[in-house]
């Protein structure tokens, strides 16, 4: 019955998306590309991105829509079917709605029409839910693993160890609200797999120079990862709150005000509340 939920959403998804499969829509980005991506990535490493690279070659740098978007999808959903797995979502409608809200979500829109990376960053959100998953379960294999899930999912796009955060403090809170045991022993795991993922991967990007030939680059930002001192740790987390609420409720990084956008990430926000409210339930 899953699987034919799956396969429905899938189908829906791919009529949605149709006018971008069909007419191959980009945005300004994907402009300047033809039916293959560019054969070098240095500045993806010096970005500290190396994992684009063997994504790239996997597919031959192929960045056509018909060829992107479809599998985009199908990464998405599966991700979203990982999710309910994790916060075991058996209810139909909440299994329905995590597949349709992750589907049609403002964010994975605009990240699809990057066709010629949408494959590599959606791989990295899937992996970001995987991460989470291993260490559910007590298993060093499966630590092992988290820890190889997080270095790759890091090497592909930096942004989504952000999912593996809230999906873990939102597993903890499920754990205390259920007065489950083992929370602190998750908690531990949780932390480990982090620092020694984290670790290990500023250590291969740190050495990119003799690994991929290439420096990190310093104008924006990536050579000073993992230079971050305690004390701007209480300046930083409030940073982050405000520029979040300036990103999706004023115009300050982008346009709310066009089309209502501010409204309608209002409603994304308390639609993303409702369901958590499923999922803890």
């Amino acid at each position: 019955e899953r699987i034919a939920y799956l396969f429905s959403v899938f189908l829906l998804g791919i009529v949605v998306y149709l006018p971008m499969i069909t007419h191959n829509l980009t945005n300004a980005d994907g402009i300047w590309n033809s039916e293959h991506f560019k054969a070098s990535y240095v500045w993806e490493n010096a970005l500290g991105r190396f994992g684009l690279r063997f994504v790239g070659k996997l597919i031959g740098n192929y960045t056509n829509a018909s060829f992107s978007v479809p599998i985009s999808i199908l990464l998405i959903i599966i991700s979203a079917s990982l999710i309910c797995f994790l916060f075991e979502i058996k209810n139909k409608v909440s299994f329905v709605l995590v597949l349709l809200i992750s589907l049609f979500s403002l964010s994975f829109v605009s990240t699809i029409s990057y066709h010629y990376c949408s494959i590599a960053y959606f791989s990295a959100f899937l992996l970001s839910v995987i991460c989470i998953l291993l260490i559910k379960y007590d298993s060093k294999v499966n630590i092992l693993l988290s820890i190889i899930s997080l270095i790759i999912l890091l090497s592909l796009y930096q942004a989504y160890i952000g999912v593996s955060v809230v999906l873990g403090l939102f597993y903890v809170l499920k754990m205390i609200l259920k007065q489950e045991k083992d929370v602190m022993k998750f908690v531990y795991k949780g932390l480990a797999f982090g620092v020694v993922g984290v670790g290990l991967y500023l250590i291969i990007s740190k050495n990119s120079n003799l690994l991929f030939n290439v420096s990190i680059d310093s104008g924006r930002g990536f050579a000073d990862m993992g230079k971050i001192s305690l004390s701007s740790l209480p300046s930083l987390i409030k940073n982050a709150y405000d520029n979040s609420f300036s990103f999706y409720f004023n115009d300050v990084f982008v346009s709310n005000s066009w089309y209502f956008r501010g409204f309608i990430n209002l409603v994304v926000v308390l639609l993303n509340i409702i369901l958590c409210v499923f999922i803890i339930i």
